[in-house]
């Protein structure tokens, strides 16, 4: 079984919270037209952090809501397709 990484403040290497500041980091100046202040960064690790783990946990908390269904069949087996609703 595959592991997802949601990190923590003291290893977000490779951690879906070192892609949400990744993608803060290209968000921010897109909308404020300057580069994302050094001001309030542990604070913004912090939060992504939180939701990082939230939304890993609530998803491995819901697996029964996360459905597989099979695309089509191919000589090296069977593909699936992994698809869920945003309620």
């Amino acid at each position: 079984m595959g592991q997802l990484k949601p990190g923590s403040i003291d290893d977000m290497a490779n951690s879906m919270a070192e892609a949400i500041d990744q993608a803060m980091q290209v968000a921010w100046p897109a909308a404020f037209g300057q580069s994302l202040p050094d001001q309030g960064k542990r604070d913004r690790q912090v939060l992504f952090v939180a939701i990082a783990n939230g939304v890993l946990g609530y998803l491995r908390d819901n697996l029964a809501a996360l459905e597989t269904t099979v695309v089509h069949d191919t000589v090296d087996g069977h593909k699936h397709h992994l698809d869920f609703d945003l309620g």
